[in-house]
């Protein structure tokens, strides 16, 4: 199933969270780059991964090396006598290539990405075996932004651990790296891999909020209320495959939703497409999501052809819901009161949902005046 790393994931959440309930829901924020405050790992579903690799490594929480062994790991050293030297500055140019090619390949590794195609960064991966979720870049930003900046911080960290033993050195590196060269190699595997990304239309937030600055100006909506309307942490959980309580299979759920997009249901035919069953959030109310389903048709619209062709998953939308809770509080319109009330009564929900409720749009965003719009256009 698609639509959390370590410690450090943890930590990003807990400061997410802080930030966004601290933060003014009119012009404070500062529209996308806000944004990048949010880990990679919002959404909560289960994730059939189409990788059949779990090296994810479990142990990034101790900082220990990986007990997965890859070919990173395993492709071990030929060591000049005393186990190699200290580094105290530039690595000589043929030693800093195969110290960037051992980078990339932890940066894959600890992504779980083999080949040129990355997963939309709104999927959840998880690892079967340790259950963490492999973290995936946002490549619509560069390096700097922070979710990604916080993903080479922890491929940095690793091959620092990983390289404190002389015997665990890749062949062909013959000098101790220091830690700052290896700190800024991340970016660099960062560049290189976004290069390669085929997967280019993927980014759903990302993609809808490149309409935004065009849309309010055309419709009168404040752009950070909007930009706050369509943060990624309030979009639909996707699944690709069925839900674990379920006896259906695979195969049958795949057939499944072939017929609800009026597909040919021949299996040949379904071998290799690909579809995601759009969760609905169980809290979130239906205006809301008529919101985000407007923005998100209004983005594929602007596609080409070409471009709609290469987008590789179908979209399928049924009665299914996600349990889902986000990690801050949307605006008080798109929360189902019923939801709220009910949810407040669980003890384990109520320090979640203690902001929820408290973020009336504001009197200026247009926002009224723009749904009443829409509603006259669809009467």
């Amino acid at each position: 199933m698609v639509e959390t790393l370590v410690h450090d994931t943890r930590e990003l959440k807990e400061e997410t969270r802080d930030l966004k309930q601290r933060r003014s829901r009119s012009p404070a924020w500062e529209g996308p780059q806000a944004q990048d405050e949010v880990p990679a790992e919002p959404f909560y579903c289960h994730c059939a991964d189409d990788s059949d690799d779990s090296s994810i490594d479990p142990s990034l929480r101790d900082g220990s090396p990986s007990e997965f062994p890859t070919d990173t790991d395993t492709e071990v050293t030929d060591l000049e006598a005393g186990g190699g030297e200290e580094n105290t500055g530039e690595l000589p140019p043929n030693e800093k290539t195969v110290l960037q090619a051992y980078v990339t390949k932890a940066f894959r590794r600890i992504c779980n990405v083999k080949g040129n195609e990355w997963p939309d960064p709104s999927f959840i991966r998880t690892n079967p075996i340790t259950q963490e979720t492999y973290p995936t870049p946002f490549f619509p930003f560069d390096a700097s932004d922070a979710r990604n900046a916080r993903i080479c911080r922890i491929v940095a960290e690793q091959v620092i651990n990983e390289l404190a033993k002389p015997e665990r050195w890749p062949k062909g590196l013959k000098h101790h790296p220091d830690a700052e060269v290896i700190e800024q190699m991340p970016k660099r595997s960062f560049v290189v891999l976004k290069q390669g990304d085929s997967s280019v239309f993927g980014y759903k937030s990302e993609n809808v909020l490149k309409l935004a600055d065009e849309y309010v100006a055309e419709h009168n909506i404040d752009i950070v209320f909007l930009q706050n309307l369509l943060d990624a942490e309030f979009f639909s959980d996707e699944a690709s495959g069925p839900e674990d309580e379920t006896n259906e299979t695979a195969a049958a759920w795949k057939v499944r939703m072939a017929a609800l997009l009026q597909m040919p249901l021949d299996p040949s035919a379904l071998e290799k497409i690909h579809f995601l069953e759009v969760l609905a959030p169980a809290w979130r109310t239906d205006l809301y999501s008529d919101v985000i389903h407007k923005f998100q048709q209004l983005w594929y619209d602007s596609l080409s052809e070409r471009q709609k062709v290469a987008i590789k998953y179908h979209r399928v939308h049924t009665n299914r819901t996600s349990p889902r809770i986000p990690a801050y509080a949307p605006y008080n319109f798109g929360i189902s009161e019923e939801w709220l009330k009910q949810n407040r009564l669980d003890r384990g929900k109520r320090n979640l949902l203690k902001t929820w409720g408290k973020y009336p749009e504001p009197e200026d965003s247009g926002f009224a005046h723009w749904v009443t719009s829409q509603e006259g256009q669809r009467n």
